[in-house]
């Protein structure tokens, strides 16, 4: 594992607590008031871009910091650099700490429009998904350590470790990180809603920001780039937003982008109501039985485009080598991911 790995983590964030450096940059970063054990965590975001720059959701065992504790948290971490196209699973362990860090590419950015991110942890298992496309799950292990509650943390800053996220282009700012809405679920085994193991707990969509449920951070740390200011984060028309600025420009008061109203598909052939995509995987083409207008554009998982179409072309994929693919379909003002795989 390499160094810069094992000194730099999203939590890092609670080593120096307290009065905050007076940094040139200003991040921000919202905690939960409470702390829980296992559930499933939904949100939709739409994350920064710039390299040097970090968006994430995590959990963490508060005090996990403090020397000779046991440490216990699951990241979920997405760069900026490179248009925002890659993130960062991982879970920390023990004492000292354990890690298991892998990088994703769900094959578009992130940055360029909202998506849901859901993070699953049960004793058994974590799971991390994106638009309901499974990303990483571990079991046994690690999962087995995570033992005690932890609190949930949004946060936006930036690392000073170029060889992990690049050097912090300060040309980016102010930049910023949406979230629409979050949902936790308490894991209820085999009485949870709609057949899951999972029971809807609370949802907040940001209306207010909800000073009981939520805090402001104002700490920050050696290896950040920025101080945590709580002027930094914002709630406007629904969305929390979290901000990261030079220091002569916290708050936010620009238009917060609208959410497309992705719809994220888990089931391998049905979208929804009156939309199928089969066979998948597939060899020849994927056909589409869709009763409405339509565009659609396939990805890799670079993110680059490799086929796209605004007519009404039912049989898509001809031309495909074999791999996997994310097929984006636009109803309207609907837009509809699925991963699809060509054999």
């Amino acid at each position: 594992m390499n160094t810069f790995k094992t000194i730099l983590t999203a939590s890092l964030l609670f080593m120096v607590l307290g009065a905050r450096a007076q940094k040139n940059y200003k991040g921000a970063e919202v905690y939960s008031n409470q702390s829980y054990k296992y559930g499933k965590m939904e949100m939709r975001m739409r994350m920064a871009k710039g390299s040097g720059i970090l968006s994430t959701f995590f959990t963490y065992k508060n005090g996990s910091e403090v020397s000779g504790t046991f440490w216990e948290e699951i990241d979920i971490e997405v760069f900026g650099k490179n248009n925002a196209t890659t993130f960062q699973s991982n879970i920390i362990t023990n004492n000292p700490k354990k890690y298991s860090e892998q990088v994703h590419s769900p094959g578009y950015s992130m940055g360029d429009d909202y998506h849901t991110y859901v993070l699953e942890w049960t004793p058994a298992y974590i799971a991390w998904y994106i638009d309901g496309v499974l990303m990483r799950k571990t079991t046994g292990g690690q999962v087995t350590e995570l033992t005690n509650t932890q609190s949930f943390r949004f946060n936006l800053w930036a690392a000073n470790i170029t060889s992990w996220v690049g050097t912090f282009d300060t040309g980016a700012l102010p930049a910023y990180q949406f979230v629409n809405w979050i949902k936790y679920s308490t894991y209820t085994p085999g009485t949870g809603n709609n057949g899951t193991d999972f029971t809807l707990s609370w949802t907040d969509d940001f209306n207010t920001f909800n000073t009981s449920r939520w805090s402001k951070a104002n700490w920050t740390f050696s290896e950040n780039l920025t101080d945590f200011e709580p002027n930094n984060v914002v709630v406007k028309d629904g969305y929390l937003v979290l901000v990261i600025s030079t220091a002569s420009q916290t708050g936010f008061t620009g238009a917060v982008p609208v959410d497309n109203n992705v719809v994220a598909i888990e089931d391998d052939n049905e979208f929804n109501s009156g939309v199928k995509a089969f066979p998948n995987p597939f060899k020849d083409f994927i056909s589409l039985n869709i009763s409405e207008s339509y565009t659609y554009k396939i990805t890799d998982v670079l993110g680059n485009v490799v086929e796209q179409n605004n007519s009404q072309n039912s049989n898509i994929g001809t031309k495909l080598s074999s791999g996997i693919y994310m097929l984006e379909l636009l109803i309207g003002n609907q837009k509809i991911y699925k991963k699809i795989i060509k054999e």
